[in-house]
């Protein structure tokens, strides 16, 4: 490894850029400690016989973190000691040993009257951290009962695996992502976090509930000899480390590492150009920017050349993973554009990456209550997706192409607003069809108390009514009907296309809402054409129909997902996994 990795120490090392931030020797040093954590653990997944491995503590915390947040904690942590050093003999005086005490009883009724100086810090403190969530606080107020019900289903990280009825969804949802990451049960301490105490996180219910709490049925009143400690207050290291994650921030924060710590195989002027995270996961492509000049009235084209390393689709409702590559590397129309008028973003791709990164964008925003929520839309994928669409040196030759593609899209959106108008229309109260049908059946009711005189009036009413709420449920299958039409149309366009072929490899699961919830990811054997589920401790063999099912109506859907060059699938894919007579014989070792 120390052929690929940074040396810092060499008198002639100098200091590199990656994607503009200035990386230095302390950065090299804490992005090879990360690289190193993440090697044992690879290797541990291939050679452990433990029923399940986690992270060490130092590596979840680098990958959660990026560098700045860990310089903001650490300075937190600082102040907050120099001010304790700093504070009053009377602020100290509760960390100092107590000796024995009286009755628990007699101690409660004490306890107003005792209240530490310490106490009303927390107090300070927990006001302090509600001013800094206040841009939150709707939203969790808005979740609490979920949270709450959460929280009291997995007291640690959700292990069981998740039921397939949805009405037991709301019980699989953890507190992953606001607790510490799981630590190995083997009882080596070489493979123990190394963590100041200063900087521990909360402890566990058990460490916190004492007996006292849990009640005695005898009746008996309990004796301590020592007055119980108050359990330690987690640092603002550790408060950032609960904070809610995003999967591509998280990627964003390994690969920025992994290349810190790796030599570069190409720089320009101190910009660390090209490495091997770069070769494995960035698009190099043009952005072609077209719009009309508000003051010359000229049409204006501007190129631009970039890489990337992942691709975002947004999560609607009705479209496929193709709809949203689509609508990422086809001509669009680009809102808020201040430059000109009827600004259109095209991307071309010159270099495609082994390994393909797409994150579904489920968060959306809500302009009309100004509220963040999860689409919980379900995105159809594909086990093979080809790519060549998408390419620069099929851009001229496809341009008629995409443009019967742009055309029959319009007609798609065209049909589905009909279909929205007629069954979503927030002016009524239910979809114009039945509502037309009730209004008739309403008006059959009083059909015989009318007067000859109105009865003709009132059965050309009928008439029409019933005539109306025809018409409509016609006119919504005919739009079904046109969609389907057009659709497979947009499917059959690119058929004979199929050179740069990628085959699924990951599916990241996130279960929840926009501000909590729980991930899993399920990661394909290649070689053996199998399935796994990697859901906390437990790792299973699952079908891929579990992958591939339909999630409408559930929490629980895909949030980012994987995709491997088929030419590449053998060189780059090992996920160590043991034979079954291996991972057989860990099974009775462990029993």
């Amino acid at each position: 490894m120390d052929d690929f990795v940074e040396d810092e120490t060499q008198p002639d090392w100098t200091s590199k850029r990656i994607g503009g931030i200035e990386v230095d020797q302390k950065e090299v040093q804490r992005a090879k400690k990360f690289v190193t954590n993440l090697r044992e653990l690879f290797v541990n997944l291939g050679n452990s016989k433990a029923r399940a491995i986690s992270p060490t503590y130092d590596l979840a915390y680098m990958a959660l973190l990026n560098g700045k947040d860990i310089e903001e904690a650490e300075d937190k942590t600082t102040q907050k000691k120099q001010d304790e050093k700093s504070a009053p003999p009377s602020q100290q005086q509760h960390h100092q040993q107590n000796g024995p005490v009286e009755k628990v009883q007699q101690q409660h009724e004490k306890q107003e009257d005792n209240t530490s100086a310490l106490e009303e810090q927390e107090k300070e403190n927990e006001s302090s951290m509600e001013q800094q969530n206040e841009n939150e606080s709707s939203m969790e107020q808005q979740n609490v009962s979920p949270v709450n019900e959460a929280a009291q289903d997995t007291e640690t990280h959700s292990t069981e695996k998740p039921s397939s009825s949805d009405s037991n969804e709301s019980a699989q949802v953890s507190n992953t992502s606001t607790e510490k990451p799981p630590v190995s049960d083997t009882n080596d301490d070489s493979v123990m976090p190394d963590v100041d105490k200063e900087n521990e996180l909360p402890p566990s219910y058990d460490q916190v509930v004492k007996e006292k709490e849990k009640g005695d049925s005898s009746g008996a009143l309990i004796l301590y000899e020592k007055k119980p400690e108050l359990p330690r207050r987690p640092s603002a290291a550790n408060m950032m480390l609960g904070k809610q994650q995003d999967v591509t921030e998280c990627m964003s924060n390994v690969m920025f590492l992994i290349e810190a710590a790796v030599k570069p195989l190409e720089k320009k002027n101190d910009e660390q150009t090209r490495d091997i995270v770069r070769d494995l996961f960035y698009f190099k492509a043009r952005q072609i920017l077209t719009y009309q000049d508000t003051q010359t009235l000229r049409n204006v084209r501007k190129e631009q050349h970039e890489e990337f390393a992942h691709v975002m689709v947004d999560a609607v409702e009705g479209k496929d993973l193709y709809d949203g590559l689509d609508e990422y590397f086809f001509a669009g129309r680009v809102e808020n554009f201040h430059g000109g008028r009827g600004a259109t973003r095209e991307v071309t791709v010159s270099t495609f990456p082994p390994v393909l990164q797409i994150q579904v964008q489920r968060v959306q925003f809500d302009r009309e209550t100004s509220n963040v929520y999860k689409s919980n839309a379900f995105i159809k994928l594909e086990k093979v997706i080809y790519l060549d669409r998408y390419s620069e040196a099929n851009c001229e030759a496809l341009a008629g192409r995409r443009a019967e593609v742009a055309a029959w899209q319009k007609e798609v959106e065209s049909n589905k607003e009909i279909i929205q108008q007629l069954t979503e229309n927030k002016a009524y109260p239910m979809p114009i069809p039945q509502m037309l049908e009730a209004s008739a059946a309403i008006l059959e009711e009083y059909r015989d108390q009318e007067s000859e005189e109105l009865a003709q009036m009132h059965e050309q009413a009928l008439q029409l009514l019933k005539d109306e709420a025809n018409t409509a449920r016609k006119t919504i299958e005919r739009s079904k009907e046109a969609i389907e039409q057009l659709q497979q149309r947009i499917r059959r366009q690119y058929e004979d296309l199929t050179d740069i072929a990628y085959r699924l490899h990951a599916v990241f699961i996130h279960q929840g809402q926009a501000n909590y919830g729980h991930y899993w990811v399920y990661i394909y054997n290649h070689q053996k054409e199998q399935w796994w589920k990697y859901n906390d401790s437990l790792v299973t063999k699952v079908d891929e129909s579990e992958i591939f099912q339909n999630t409408t109506g559930r929490t629980a859907n895909p949030y980012f997902v994987v995709y491997i060059k088929e030419s590449e699938v053998e060189r780059l894919v090992d996920l160590g996994v043991k034979s079954d007579q291996e991972q057989e014989q860990d099974v009775n070792q462990n029993s």
